[in-house]
C-alpha cells in the first residue's frame, strides 16, 4: 500500500490486504495521521479485505478528535463497513 499526505488529504494506493500491509505501512499511516487531515482519500485502493477496515480504525484512533470524512469510498470497502456495523466511518 502507498500512503501520501498533500493538502490535508491522505490518499490510500493499492492494495489494503493482510497480505500486503507491512509493519513499515503502518508506521507511515501513524506519521501520515500526525498532520492535519480532514479526508482520507480511498480512490486508489484496489484490493481490499478486513485489514482495510482495521486500518480505518486505526486512522480514526491516531486522528482523534480531527473532524475527517471518507472520500471516494469503493464498493467493497463499503460492504465490510456494514457487515461489520461500521457505516459510520464512512
Amino acid at each position: 500500500m502507498q500512503l501520501t499526505h498533500q493538502d490535508d488529504v491522505l490518499f490510500l494506493k493499492g492494495d489494503a490486504t493482510v497480505s500486503s500491509i507491512t509493519r513499515e505501512d503502518l508506521r507511515l499511516l501513524e506519521q501520515a495521521c500526525q498532520q492535519t487531515t480532514h479526508v482520507v482519500d480511498l480512490s486508489g485502493l484496489e484490493k481490499v479485505d478486513s485489514t482495510c477496515v482495521a486500518l480505518l480504525i486505526a486512522i480514526k484512533r491516531a486522528l482523534g478528535k480531527q473532524a475527517w470524512q471518507l472520500r471516494a469510498v469503493p464498493a467493497a470497502v463499503t460492504a465490510l463497513l456494514e457487515l461489520y456495523e461500521l457505516e459510520w466511518l464512512a
